[in-house]
């Protein structure tokens, strides 16, 4: 199951009502996650003018066919063979008569804003950010469905990975066989490069694969998640220890375990990233790990993996329902290793529901190869 062109079509009157209140006549999207959102477009070359309740892509030809497959209710511009994508665009905003247009400010770069605005002396370039990200923080039940949908598919693979352990193998080679049995079961791909670390590896919260070995008593970290056709994804972490647990490890490991079983059950509208941040980050301080906790707690996905909103000391944004969020603390100990614990929810009406239902108790992540 995709999302539907009616679905698509709702989005972008959605939009259209929220550009209607702003001070300019049109508004330029370059960011490729924004524009699939309001049009189901997957290509690598595009940029979206909006004016009122009229949508104009642009792209190349490599991506006629595959447009008409994806995209409907879109009026389309393709670049000329002797032009660029910059030319077209020129082109185009010339030919609608804007003099006055918002543009990501978020995303574009410098250099090209610079240029746009030298290019287009008559046309007004407004930065606006976030406009779209907005509306992407409250998934709707085609997005929840898609969501689920690669969890089921992370879940299972990594249940499949599982069984092919062993010892001796390296991170690499332990990723290798992850990402095989993800798309096993249906993903396109992953949602971001799978960290896989051994040990010492560990204490690095964004750790590379690399050459370290699984050996009795390790520790072993995995972040990961699935990406579907739909661009969806997900985002999951499971510390494990291979045998039985050190002193050590046990006393971290129910530390992280406790601060994400409290940051969890507060999960509910109308509460503050900052507030949950805090609930996770009280325990593990009280433990003693405070300084050993360095990141957020976690953050929305969707068609990225780190989207709009945070679970952190500095989010004042109140929790929504249709939002959905990681709650990932994590303790990162400096030439022994690490510990974290992530899990996806769904902030509900009445509260939240954890889509993620991989075993994560000590006893379950005690494993004996």
């Amino acid at each position: 199951m995709s999302i539907t062109q009616t679905n698509y079509a709702k989005r972008r009157s959605r939009f259209s009502r929220v550009l209607k209140k702003l001070p300019f006549e049109g508004m330029l999207l370059t960011h490729l996650p924004n524009i699939r959102y309001l049009t189901g477009f997957s290509g690598s070359s595009a940029s979206l003018i909006v004016r009122g309740d009229d949508y104009d892509l642009l792209s190349d030809s490599r991506y006629t066919t595959q447009i008409g497959q994806e995209c409907s209710g879109l009026q389309l511009q393709i670049r000329h063979v002797d032009e660029t994508m910059l030319d077209l665009l020129i082109r185009v905003i010339q030919t609608l008569g804007l003099k006055a247009i918002g543009v990501e400010g978020s995303t574009l770069s410098v250099d090209y804003f610079l240029t746009l605005n030298d290019k287009l002396a008559n046309v007004e370039l407004i930065p606006k950010t976030g406009l779209v990200e907005e509306l992407r923080m409250v998934k709707d039940s085609e997005e929840i469905a898609q969501i689920r949908f690669s969890i089921n598919a992370a879940q299972r693979g990594f249940q499949r990975m599982l069984t092919s352990l062993k010892l001796g193998q390296t991170e690499v080679e332990i990723r290798n066989e992850l990402e095989y049995a993800l798309r096993g079961f249906g993903a396109e791909g992953t949602s971001f490069d799978t960290i896989v670390a051994i040990d010492s590896q560990a204490a690095l919260p964004h750790a590379k694969p690399g050459t370290k070995v699984l050996g009795k008593s390790s520790v072993l970290l995995i972040d990961y998640g699935a990406r579907m056709t739909s661009g969806y994804r997900c985002d999951i972490t499971r510390t494990m220890v291979a045998g039985n647990p050190s002193a050590k490890f046990e006393k971290v490991y129910n530390v992280v375990l406790e601060a994400q079983q409290a940051a969890i059950e507060a999960l509910k509208p109308g509460v503050s990233g900052a507030a949950i941040d805090k609930i996770a980050r009280d325990i593990i301080s009280k433990a003693g790990y405070g300084k050993s906790f360095g990141h957020g707690l976690g953050h929305g996905f969707g068609l990225e993996i780190h989207e709009a909103l945070r679970l952190a000391a500095t989010s004042q944004q109140e929790l929504q329902p249709g939002m959905v969020v990681t709650v990932e603390p994590g303790i990162y100990l400096e030439g022994w290793g690490g510990v974290r614990i992530e899990d996806d929810i769904l902030i509900t009406r009445s509260g939240h529901e954890v889509l993620t239902n991989l075993p994560k108790t000590l006893d379950a992540m005690s494993i004996y190869l």
